[in-house]
């Protein structure tokens, strides 16, 4: 029975998955002439040596026996979880240092009889070998980093400086008004000059914030005050609600220094996707997943192009200081290989 090809762009279940998974694995022979012969020995899997993100696909040397090494990840996980309901036959894990392309390629030439790791499903990969339904989404995204931390200003910043401005000679009118009509008639805005000022500059302020406790004794000065209460609360609103989304969100914007600038994976097709598709020509190739906080910082690159599983992982570890922005590109997915039978 031979892998199914990848068509459909639900995700299987766990379930699903290790039947298209292993099953076929189970069931690799090998035909010459007229004759098939059943394959008895382990299966031979090619592991990428060189994955850019270890959360993935990591190799280390054992602990016990230096001759022998650990496959670790979540792409490892996965096919172990899977064989782990399934009755094969053994197998061997081993350590491919070539391309993504030259390991499919050793598994149409039989050199491995499988391939485990993040390997996206690309037509042009689909030649000679037989991929798994995905086990993960897969695509294009940009990553750029955030605008540093709100200024210490930051709270003139939701109104304009013309807004500022007409606050305050609305407000200063409303206090004119106010004291016009009761400082003849209101103790409370009678006295020496000083107290009238304060009073009435005190009332005009203090209803933003709190209810005033002079009294208004005039028709003509409560009318003035109700236009302005309802023009204090309108302002406090709008200012409330720009002010929140600022200090909220204003991390989020992204900031790219020059678009012309950017990095993308070594080890995948990345490469001829970004410079031939996205017609980018100043692009650094990046080999480790840990070097592109180096980059960045450096100001190497302003953007890095990476496949969603990477890109997630990489805006998972530095939340603070990066984000993906932009359309994303969508592949096939990450899968499993194995030869065409």
């Amino acid at each position: 029975m031979p892998f199914l090809r990848y068509g459909n762009p639900i995700m299987p279940t766990i379930t699903t998955l290790m039947i298209l998974v292993l099953f076929p694995l189970s069931q690799v022979s090998f035909v010459g002439g007229d004759r098939t012969e059943q394959k008895t020995d382990k299966f031979t899997i090619g592991v990428p040596g060189k994955a850019s993100f270890k959360n993935f696909v990591k190799i280390t040397p054992s602990s016990k026996d230096p001759n022998e090494k650990n496959y670790t990840g979540f792409c490892i996980r996965v096919f172990e979880e899977v064989r782990s309901k399934l009755d094969l036959r053994p197998y061997e894990f081993v350590e491919f240092n070539g391309s993504y392309d030259d390991l499919v390629a050793n598994v149409a030439n039989k050199t491995y009889d499988a391939a485990v790791g993040d390997i996206t499903i690309l037509a042009h990969r689909w030649k000679d070998v037989e991929f798994t339904e995905p086990f993960t989404e897969s695509g294009l995204s940009m990553v750029v980093p955030v605008k540093s931390s709100p200024k210490a200003w930051i709270f003139l910043e939701p109104f304009t400086l013309g807004m500022w401005l007409a606050t305050a000679a609305v407000s200063v009118y409303t206090m004119f008004i106010v004291w016009f009509v009761e400082h003849r008639s209101n103790p409370d805005f009678s006295g020496p000059w000083k107290d009238q000022l304060g009073n009435a500059l005190w009332f005009t302020f203090s209803s933003l914030f709190l209810a005033h406790r002079e009294k208004i004794q005039s028709n003509y000065a409560r009318i003035v005050v109700v236009v302005w209460l309802f023009l204090a609360l309108v302002l406090t609103q709008s200012y409330t609600a720009s002010l929140t989304s600022m200090l909220t969100i204003s991390r989020l914007q992204p900031r790219i220094l020059s678009p012309a600038k950017v990095g993308c994976d070594e080890n995948t097709f990345m490469k001829n996707y970004v410079q031939n598709v996205l017609n980018y020509e100043n692009v650094t190739l990046i080999s480790d997943g840990e070097d592109y906080l180096r980059e960045f910082e450096s100001g190497s690159i302003s953007a890095a192009f990476l496949e969603i599983p990477y890109a997630k992982v990489f805006v998972n570890r530095y939340c603070r200081k990066f984000t993906i922005i932009g359309t994303t590109y969508r592949f096939g997915g990450f899968g499993f290989v194995s030869t065409e039978h």
